[in-house]
C-alpha cells in the first residue's frame, strides 16, 4: 500500500519503487552471486505487482523491456536456455511493444529494442528470428 501511495502523491518516489521491482529481475535472471534460478513466475509477478502501484504508463513499459533485456543478458552470459524461455522472451517483448504503440512511444525506446534485436541475431530455438519480426512489425521503416 506504500508503493502505490508513495508512487501517486511523490511523483520522483516512482524511479526508486522501479528500481527495487528491477532488482528482482535482475535476481531472477543475472544475479550478482550464483547461478540464475528463472522464476518466471516471479519475475511476471514483479510486473504485475507494479503495475498495480505504479501511475506512470512509462516506468511500467521500462519495467517491461527490462524484463526482456535481462532476459538476453542471461543467454548471452550463461549460453542457449530452453524453449520455455525464449517463448517468456517473446511474449513480452511483444506485448511490450504493442502498449509502447499504443501509448505512441515507440520512439522513445526504439533505441533499447534495437539493441534487443541485434543482441538476439544468432540465439537459438528460434528466438533471434521471432525478435526480428517483431521489431520489423513494429519499426519497419527505420531498418
Amino acid at each position: 500500500m506504500k508503493e502505490y501511495y508513495d508512487s501517486r502523491l511523490e511523483p520522483t518516489a516512482t524511479h526508486d519503487i522501479s528500481q527495487r521491482y528491477k532488482k528482482i529481475l535482475e535476481e531472477q535472471f543475472c544475479p550478482k552471486k550464483g547461478f540464475p534460478e528463472l522464476k518466471y513466475s516471479v519475475a511476471r509477478k514483479a510486473i504485475s505487482d507494479f503495475k498495480k502501484v505504479s501511475s506512470n504508463y512509462l516506468d511500467v513499459l521500462d519495467l517491461q523491456l527490462t524484463y526482456v533485456e535481462y532476459g538476453v543478458k542471461r543467454t548471452l552470459d550463461y549460453g542457449d536456455i530452453d524453449e520455455r524461455f525464449y517463448n517468456s522472451m517473446e511474449s513480452m517483448f511483444e506485448k511490450t511493444l504493442k502498449d509502447m504503440d499504443e501509448y505512441g512511444v515507440l520512439k522513445t525506446f526504439q533505441k533499447r529494442c534495437f539493441n534487443i534485436h541485434t543482441q538476439t541475431q544468432w540465439m537459438g530455438w528460434g528466438f533471434g528470428d521471432a525478435i526480428e519480426s517483431l521489431y520489423k512489425d513494429f519499426f519497419e521503416e527505420d531498418i
